[in-house]
C-alpha cells in the first residue's frame, strides 16, 4: 500500500510539472488551427513546441505570462482579451508584449523605487497618451477620484472605451479623443509605427511627430486649456507616455505645472535626446520639482506651486 502511495505521489508530481507545458501548446496548436491567431505563422507555432527555443518562449508567454491570452473574437476592432494582475484588457494581438511590460513595469517601479508617484484616494490624475486603459485601471484600483486621459489614437480610443466602459459611464474616467501638443485648436497627422515580424510597432527614430501626408489626422489641445477646459481646481498626478511627443505636451503644460506642481510620470526614452530635453524642460517649467527615477522614466515630485518670478536657492 506505501508503494502505491509514493508511486501515486510521484506520477502526481511529474504531472504538475509537464502538464502545464503540455497545455499550452496544445492551445496554442488548437488556436492557430481554428483561425484564432492568423498573426502566427505555421512555422512558427511548429517551431515553438520545441522545449527551450525561442519562438516556444514568445509563444508560452502569451499563455502563461504578465498577460495571459483567453479569447478572441474576430471581426472587432479589439479582438483579444489578455488577463493580467490589473483585471483582463482586450487589445490587439501584437499589443501583448505592451499590455505584459506596462502591468509588469508598475508592479516593478511601486517594489524597487519608494517614491515612484502613484494616485492616492481621491486624487485627480491626467494621463497624456490612455492607450488601451492599463494606468488608468491602476489608478482606479488605488483609489483616484477622477482620471481625465487623453489618446488620439483610433484603435486605441476603442479599446479604451471597451476596457473602461464602466468608470466612463459613472463619470470617474473622461476619454479626450485629442491629442496633447503645444497650442490647442486645430489638427496634426501622425504616423503609426510600422510591425516587425515578431508583431512588435517600431516607432521610429523621431517618434510620433506630425508628418503632412501621415495617415491619423487628430485634434490637439494643450494640457493648460484641458484643465481649464474641465474646470478642475487641481492635478495632484500626470503620467505622460506618448512615443516622442513628450516635449510638445509638456510646452501646453506650463501654466498645469507651475500652478499645481502636480507628481508627473514621464517617459524619457523614445528619442535619442529625450532626457537632456526633457529634464530641461522641467527646470525651466518649474525648479521646484525634485526629479528622481532613471534614464527610461523621470518621477518628478512636485514640491510646490512656482510663479516664476521668485527667487530659488542655487
Amino acid at each position: 500500500m506505501g508503494k502505491l502511495i509514493l508511486a501515486g505521489g510521484l506520477w502526481l508530481g511529474l504531472a504538475s510539472l509537464f502538464l502545464p507545458a503540455v497545455q499550452w501548446r496544445v492551445r496554442a496548436l488548437t488556436l492557430k488551427a481554428s483561425g484564432q491567431a492568423p498573426e502566427w505563422p505555421w512555422e512558427d507555432v511548429l517551431v515553438g513546441m520545441a522545449p527551450g527555443s525561442y519562438r516556444g518562449q514568445l509563444l508560452e508567454d502569451r499563455f502563461r505570462g504578465d498577460a495571459r491570452f483567453v479569447r478572441r473574437i474576430s471581426e472587432d476592432s479589439c479582438p483579444v482579451l489578455w488577463d493580467t494582475a490589473l483585471g483582463s484588457f482586450w487589445a490587439q494581438m501584437v499589443d501583448h508584449d505592451y499590455v505584459s511590460w506596462h502591468v509588469r513595469r508598475m508592479d516593478k517601479l511601486f517594489a524597487v523605487h519608494e517614491d515612484v508617484p502613484r494616485a492616492r484616494p481621491g486624487d485627480v490624475v491626467l494621463e497624456i497618451g490612455g492607450w488601451v486603459g492599463c494606468f488608468t485601471r491602476q489608478c482606479l484600483i488605488d483609489g483616484a477620484e477622477r482620471i481625465v486621459a487623453l489618446e488620439p489614437e483610433p484603435s486605441n480610443i476603442d479599446c479604451f472605451r471597451k476596457n473602461l466602459g464602466a468608470a466612463l459611464r459613472d463619470g470617474r474616467v473622461e476619454l479626450v479623443e485629442k491629442a496633447a501638443w503645444s497650442h490647442s485648436g486645430g489638427t496634426v497627422r501622425f504616423g503609426l509605427p510600422e510591425i516587425d515580424p515578431e508583431g512588435n510597432p517600431q516607432v521610429s527614430p523621431e517618434g510620433f511627430m506630425p508628418m503632412e501626408d501621415g495617415p491619423v489626422e487628430v485634434e490637439v489641445v494643450t494640457i493648460d486649456d484641458l484643465v481649464r477646459e474641465r474646470g478642475l481646481e487641481r492635478v495632484d498626478l500626470i503620467q505622460m507616455d506618448v512615443e516622442g511627443a513628450e516635449r510638445h505636451a509638456l510646452a501646453g503644460a506650463r501654466e498645469t505645472l507651475r500652478r499645481f506642481a502636480p507628481d508627473l510620470i514621464l517617459c524619457l526614452h523614445h528619442l535619442p535626446d529625450d532626457f537632456e530635453v526633457l529634464t530641461g524642460m522641467m527646470r525651466e517649467i518649474n525648479p521646484t520639482y525634485r526629479r528622481t527615477g532613471d534614464d527610461l522614466h523621470g518621477f518628478f515630485i512636485g514640491a510646490r506651486p512656482f510663479s516664476g518670478d521668485e527667487s530659488l536657492p542655487e
